[in-house]
């Protein structure tokens, strides 16, 4: 079904003439040139399957005008494609400015130049779903007043809707991955609406915007995963060892420069956040070594020793296991960095000057059954 100028399938009506629907789908495909399936005043619409397109504005929508929430939205499977439409404006996957409970719990999403969620009230529970959303440009989604990223989930609560400050969502078992970042957020006289990530993958950090005894880790083919876990900040040598020595703790946030008198052996899975604060390291020989699957960003390292002649003297040792590592700078050793029967990736800024004998070194262990290093840069 596709209508030519307007919505394709709407629950109830924003007439003072009209009152609440009650809608289900089952399957078939819909196309609305003005979004594709809207709620209204109460009113329940399901969706078990079926596709899904919106030529412009959202695919799934309410209204935000006062009288015209409390909808029950439920989506349980289906293709949901949103596309840019009208100049100036951006894609939506959904599109809540109205109070009410939207739920969904399965469903494949892709929204060209877009945002996945745009929420300026109500009520929002996403899990078991797959989002993917792109473009970087900034556009408007049902108010021409307000410029919004293609993001993830955009947390408008800035518009001042009608009960803004009650506005929450929760993301659970979801995958998802936008160009412009996962989660952006606006307020109204500093009240925002909540964002809870409870689990799921995503192509971004969203530690942020965590539940309660979660963490997001790094995933070293790529991307963030939302799990349990805990955080932990290290500002010296001491509590960068002991937050190494708790089991319990999965990212460790490095908030201050600080300097290593000795090699630091992390010997467990762990996501390391530098924020690039330097790491001096005041004594000849390697600085940091991971023994164990890791993921780190914003590494910055200095060795301070005298590294004129050899002492094995590297920033970081990757030993074994896989890595990877986002922006990372070593200078004053040796080299920066040994890829040690490890499989390594780096990404983004990386300098490897200002060492006495080399960058990065790429070598096989000396012990039986090791395999050769491997590094991929891009």
């Amino acid at each position: 079904y596709e209508s030519l100028t307007n919505m394709a399938v709407a629950a109830g009506g924003s007439g003072d003439d009209q009152g609440a629907g009650n809608v289900t789908i089952n399957g078939g495909y819909f196309k609305g040139h003005e979004s594709t399936l809207l709620a209204f005043k109460s009113s329940t619409l399901t969706v078990n399957d079926g596709t899904f397109e919106a030529l412009n504005n959202a695919v799934v929508a309410g209204n935000g005008s006062t009288g015209l929430g409390g909808t029950t939205i439920n989506i349980h499977g289906g293709t949901f494609i949103g596309k840019q439409g009208t100049p100036g404006c951006i894609a939506c996957g959904i599109y809540q400015p109205q109070t009410g409970v939207t739920t969904v719990d399965g469903g494949t999403w892709n929204i060209e130049n877009g945002a996945g969620i745009v929420q300026r009230a109500g009520t929002v529970h996403i899990s078991d779903s797959e989002w993917t959303m792109t473009g970087t440009s900034t556009g408007t989604v049902g108010d021409a007043q307000r410029q919004l990223g293609c993001y993830g989930v955009v947390m408008d609560t800035g518009a001042g809707y009608p009960n803004y400050a009650d506005a929450s969502i929760i993301l659970s078992g979801v995958t998802m991955t936008s160009d412009a970042g996962i989660i952006d957020t606006t307020d109204k006289d500093g009240i925002t609406g909540t964002v809870t990530i409870n689990s799921g993958n995503y192509n971004h950090d969203v530690q942020p915007y965590v539940g309660e005894s979660k963490v997001c880790v790094g995933v070293v083919a790529g991307g963030y995963s939302v799990t349990n876990g805990t955080a932990a900040d290290a500002d010296s040598m001491e509590t960068l060892q002991a937050v190494v020595n708790n089991a319990d703790v999965n990212r460790i946030n490095i908030t201050a420069p600080f300097t290593l008198t000795q090699e630091l052996q992390i010997n467990r899975p762990i996501t390391v956040i530098g924020n690039d604060n330097k790491i001096e390291i005041s004594h000849q020989g390697k600085g940091i070594t991971f023994l164990k699957d890791s993921v780190s960003t914003g590494i910055s390292i200095e060795s301070t020793a005298d590294n004129t002649d050899w002492h094995s003297a590297y920033g970081i040792q990757f030993y074994t296991a896989q890595h990877r590592i986002d922006g990372f700078k070593s200078s004053g050793g040796n080299a920066a960095a040994l890829v040690n029967s490890a499989n390594v990736k780096m990404e983004g800024t990386i300098d490897v000057s200002g060492n006495t004998f080399g960058g990065i070194e790429v070598s096989k262990g000396s012990a039986q059954g090791l395999s050769a290093g491997m590094l991929d840069i891009t």
